[in-house]
């Protein structure tokens, strides 16, 4: 970075830069202190404590599969499980994302005394409360690290690209502060570093068309090898745009053997690899976004560009293009910072249609969502709002340009409400994830015992807990009906909390009703109860759940509640395009949809899940703490066959 900034800074000037960089910091550690591992930083985590146990990221934790992805790959010799994970090649290694940043989790992690858990005989939760905040903030460190290299290389980078010192202090306020970047910026994941490395081959690559010095393509190569084992697409968009930028670059010397060495570079950095691993597996069949699309309307419903980002971007192009097309008609002053960045704005714009594009088509639909797609154009946008921003600051007050510019991008973020100002959570110790961990650790289960629950989830259950909570999605409907031990399983359910007495009270005045505080009371715990109950009968005996112990204004006041529900669900579902032409109500129907997407998912839900004719023969414990009903089943009796579809009410409580 040093050798790239070729222009003076005062100390003043690198205060305001630390003091920026640490504000982003700040904003990005905030969220950490309440909230959770999400399912897929708890799969990244375990992924890195693969590396401890084994030395590179593979497929088995606590002596079994870790399944994380949708259901593809049939698994026809194995007695339990009817499927393979395709997020892992034959040989059981990670193919379906980078190794770099697993690398650094598994490294901090290491240092910080974290290690893998290990297969015992008896099942007991490992980790204490204060154990699992440490085990929720430690995976996330590197992506803090990897967020404060990110905002000193934009800052480098905004510099560059504009030409002032306005574009380096506009690009970092926007990088800094952008709810949206804010928050790929603290997940364990890989997207901090897919940022960090996206600026890092923007900078080389930007310094290697415009200096062509050497030392220039020989970094973007090994900047580009870095990518390349962090996001496979991200580093084949920056492939695409040196091509593209060579006309730029073709008054510099040795320019195509400075390039042959670059792509030299990444060949002996990605090809051993690639060989080793067996990449790219059975991902290849996975289909793509592009195919579930069926227009222009589909691109951007489920890209989470919505209008008001399209209105945004369309603006800002419109605004580049009218004055780079009729600046002669427009004030010099106003045209002349932008025609001076008319290969930066050309620079910036083909990599946002590049990486919009690759998206689109490269990426599988299952993996096709919007705040992935938001990633892929965060570095390019910042820097397009950068020189916009910029520019104007310019022809407005040259002289205080530097200080207009980031003012003007604050407001924007201000005023588009992309700030990244917290949502109120729930807090750590009454988090439903932790709340179902709670109820593990209050259980003694028999060494033989299998826990299930919900896929994805299941991987927090294991990091948090220590115990082989497994996925239900890959398990065959055989083993599941003989297995001679118990099994419990673990099923999140959605509780109608907003039952309160007041609303009990209000809705019987308006039926002319008048209730004392007891019988509100008494009434709203029924209607609060009424929903987990229907779901449960419903999904067991195929039965509706009696209303005549509820007065009739209060029975019709949760029917017309049940259509609601059923007729508009909106869950994390909502508007993805795996989703695309199933109807789903809850989140049962969600995670059996994505998971069996590939695979006939009419067949396998409801009534059809390979689990349901083991529940039916279970004790059931309803959780409302963990939003979650327990489902224990005791063994399987030799010699007597499965229930078979027939409701049996004497075998549930």
């Amino acid at each position: 970075i040093g050798q790239t900034m070729r222009w003076r800074m005062t100390a003043t000037q690198w205060i305001l830069m630390i003091l920026l960089v640490v504000v982003g910091l700040v904003v990005r550690v905030l969220p950490i202190r309440e909230s959770t591992l999400e399912a897929d930083e708890a799969e990244s985590a375990i992924n890195a404590l693969t590396i401890l146990s084994r030395g590179y990221p593979n497929e088995q934790y606590l002596g079994l599969p870790i399944f994380e992805n949708t259901l593809l790959q049939p698994w026809d010799d194995h007695h339990e499980y009817e499927f393979r994970d395709i997020s892992y090649s034959d040989r059981g290694m990670v193919i379906y994302h980078g190794w770099l940043p697993l690398y650094a989790m598994a490294g901090v992690m290491a240092a910080a005394g974290l290690q893998p858990d290990l297969p015992g005989e008896s099942l007991r939760v490992r980790h204490s409360l204060a154990d699992i905040r440490w085990r929720t903030f430690i995976p996330r460190l590197p992506a803090l690290i990897f967020s404060a290299v990110f905002l000193v290389l934009i800052f480098a980078l905004g510099r560059h690209i504009t030409g002032r010192m306005t574009g380096a202090w506009t690009a970092l306020t926007l990088a800094a502060l952008a709810g949206g970047i804010v928050r790929l910026g603290f997940q364990a994941r890989y997207y901090s570093a897919t940022l960090m490395l996206s600026a890092a081959c923007a900078l080389m690559l930007w310094l290697s068309i415009k200096r062509g010095a050497w030392r220039d393509f020989l970094l973007l190569g090994v900047c580009l090898v870095l990518l390349f084992h962090t996001h496979v697409l991200a580093c084949a968009v920056i492939c695409t745009l040196l091509p593209l930028m060579l006309p730029v670059a073709r008054h510099h010397t040795h320019v195509i053997r400075k390039c042959l060495a670059c792509g030299a570079i990444l060949a002996a950095g990605a090809l051993p690899w690639i060989i080793v691993t067996g990449f790219p597996g059975a991902t290849v069949d996975l289909p793509k976004a592009w195919e579930f699309m069926e227009g222009p309307w589909d691109l951007w419903r489920y890209s989470g560009q919505g209008v008001g980002a399209l209105l945004e971007l369309a603006t800002a192009m419109s605004f580049v293009l009218v004055v780079l097309v009729l600046h002669r008609q427009l004030p010099r002053r106003l045209v002349q910072p932008f025609l001076r960045h008319r290969t930066a704005l050309v620079f910036v714009l083909a990599w946002l249609v590049a990486a919009f594009c690759a998206f689109t088509i490269m990426i599988p639909a299952i993996s096709y969502f919007p705040h992935r797609v938001s990633m892929m154009l965060a570095v390019p946008k910042i820097l397009l709002a950068a020189l916009v921003f910029s520019g104007l600051a310019r022809a407005l007050h040259p002289r205080r340009a530097a200080v207009i510019g980031p003012i003007v991008a604050a407001a924007y973020l201000l005023a588009a409400g992309k700030t990244p100002i917290p949502k109120p959570v729930v807090p750590f110790e009454t988090n439903y994830r932790i709340a179902m961990v709670d109820y593990l650790r209050d259980q003694d289960f028999a060494a033989d015992a299998r826990i299930y629950t919900a896929p994805n989830l299941h991987l927090i259950l294991t990091y948090y807990s220590g115990l082989p909570v497994q996925s239900l999605a890959p398990v065959r409907k055989s083993f599941f009906d003989t297995y001679d031990g118990e099994i419990v399983v673990l099923d999140p359910v959605e509780f109608a909390s907003d039952w309160t007495a007041d609303r009990v009270r209000a809705v019987a005045s308006a039926a002319g009703e008048t209730l004392s505080d007891q019988q509100a009371v008494t009434l709203a715990e029924r209607m609060t109860a009424y929903p987990l109950r229907e779901a449960i009968l419903k999904r067991i005996f195929d039965s509706d759940h009696d209303l005549s112990n509820l007065p009739a204004y209060l029975a019709t006041a949760l029917t017309r509640e049940r259509i609601q529900r059923e007729t508009k669900s909106e869950g994390w579902w909502t508007d993805l395009l795996a989703f695309k032409g199933f109807p789903i109500r809850n989140g049962t129907d969600a995670w059996m949809t994505y998971f069996y997407r590939c695979v006939d998912p009419e067949h396998r839900i409801a009534a059809g899940a390979s689990f349901e004719e083991r529940i039916r023969r279970s004790r059931m414990v309803v959780v409302p703490d963990a939003s979650c009903v327990v489902f224990h089943s005791p063994p399987a009796k030799p010699g007597v066959l499965p229930i078979g579809g027939q409701p049996h009410k004497t075998r549930g409580r």
